[in-house]
This record gives structure tokens, C-alpha cells and sequence, in this order.
């Protein structure tokens, strides 16, 4: 596949947003977090600030991603008091993210509705859909979903909430997943941020895919890939999620 000048450049923000900037953050987060961690009192006036989330925390408490991860730690959400295990395990996952937020941030701005707001788009592959009620994935029961609309849909599985607290569209793991917040199938497109002469693109897929070893099943599952620009930051993400049932 060739690509233009622009859609170049537009790989290389990403590249520098993402893949080295991940590099980084991923191959110093296990050994920098624990000591920036003592100093997370300083905020942005510790050296090692860039090592913390800032945004994991909210006026009201712990922000929704973050408030389900505690959850699936063994943690609780209305506990204000951080378990260090279970944000090393955080920030190790999401590596340097205030590095990524306050030097690498995608040129984009607000939606006034939902939180698409892009115009101009060039959707390339158009496969993205929710199961309506069959996990066989037979057409008959699959809804489109349009990625030029108001709303970002990136394939991804989305579960069941355990507790009335939870956000349903930020639980990442669980026993059932949620026929209502999953997103599967495959989608591409380039676009322009609105009032923003820019632009980016948006890949994910999400499907069941089988490893063999020499002809012998070694794994079977869902695999999850994201990358390309969301709303402020740059994403990269690959998941391996098992077949569980759906709901």
C-alpha cells in the first residue's frame, strides 16, 4: 500500500507518539514508578512526574478507567487511599502517561456532541458491528456502526459490570462479555480533527483467531488491535482476551 506525503507524516506523529514514546515508558516505568511514587506529593514539580497518571484521579475520586481496574485488583473504588500494588500495576500498564499527555498530545478539540469530532473522514475499511443477540457472529444479528459519526467506535470487548458503580464502558475484563458495549470487526479511516488542518487515522480489529505450532492449536481466543489517534492522545494496543459467554 503507497501513501502520500501527508498520510506519511501523519504515521511518523504517530510513530514518535506512540511506538518510541511507548518504548520508553514501558522499558523504565518498572524501575523509575516506585521512586516517583514517593514523590507524587510534588505533582508536576517532581523530576519524576512524568513516571505518574495525574489523570487517574477526578474531583469526585478515582476516574472511571481507573475506578474498575482498583476493582479487578481486589481493590475498592470508594477507598481514597491508593495501594501502591495496585498503582504499580497501573502505571507500569499505562507507562509515562503524563509524559504522553503534556508533551505528545494529539492536535485535536473538544465535540460540542459525542466525542467524534472529525470531519472530512475517508473510511477504508467499514466492518465494525455489534452482536445483537448471537455469538456465532451470523450477519443476520450484526448491527454496522458508522466511524464518521458522533461517537468513537473502536472494536474492542467490553464486559458485564460486577458493581452498580462501575462504569459499564470501562470494565476491560470480566466473565460475560456485554453485547450492548463490545465493538467487533475491523475498521480504518483517515480524517481531519474539525476546525484542525491535520490528519490522522484510526485502526482496530477485533476477532477471534486461532495459534498453531506445528499444526497443533496452541491458543485460541480474541485478539484485540488499536492504533492511530484518539481524541487526545496516540493509540497502540494489542490484547488476547479468552472466548467467554456473551450477555
Amino acid at each position: 500500500m503507497r501513501y502520500n506525503k501527508e498520510q506519511r507524516k501523519s504515521i511518523w506523529h504517530w510513530i514518535k507518539g506512540s511506538l518510541l514514546v511507548g518504548a520508553f515508558g514501558f522499558s523504565t516505568a518498572w524501575l523509575i514508578f516506585p521512586l516517583a511514587w514517593l514523590y507524587k506529593s510534588k505533582g508536576a514539580d517532581s523530576l519524576l512526574w512524568w513516571w505518574m497518571d495525574d489523570e487517574r484521579e477526578i474531583n469526585q475520586g478515582w476516574a472511571p478507567d481507573y475506578s474498575s481496574f482498583i476493582l479487578r485488583k481486589g481493590g475498592h473504588p470508594n477507598n481514597k487511599k491508593e495501594n501502591f500494588w495496585i498503582a504499580y500495576k497501573w502505571h507500569t500498564r499505562n507507562a509515562v502517561w503524563n509524559l504522553k499527555r503534556s508533551k505528545f498530545l494529539v492536535n485535536s478539540t473538544p465535540a460540542e456532541i459525542g466525542n467524534n469530532n472529525i470531519e472530512r473522514a475517508n473510511v477504508v475499511t467499514d466492518k465494525l458491528f455489534r452482536l445483537n443477540h448471537d455469538d456465532k457472529l451470523r450477519g443476520s444479528h450484526k448491527t454496522r456502526l458508522n466511524q464518521d459519526g458522533l461517537w468513537i467506535q473502536s472494536a474492542g470487548l467490553k464486559f458485564i459490570p460486577k458493581f452498580p458503580w462501575e462504569d459499564k464502558w470501562q470494565v476491560n475484563q470480566g466473565d460475560e462479555i456485554s453485547y450492548k458495549t463490545s465493538i467487533i470487526g475491523e475498521g480504518f479511516m483517515w480524517f481531519y480533527a474539525k476546525r484542525k488542518d491535520k490528519l490522522m487515522f484510526r485502526y482496530s480489529q477485533c476477532k477471534i483467531v486461532t495459534y498453531k505450532i506445528f499444526g497443533i492449536r496452541i491458543w485460541k481466543g480474541w485478539r484485540t488491535t488499536s492504533l492511530g489517534y484518539d481524541i487526545k492522545s496516540y493509540v497502540l494496543t494489542v490484547k488476547f482476551q479468552k472466548i467467554k459467554p456473551w450477555k
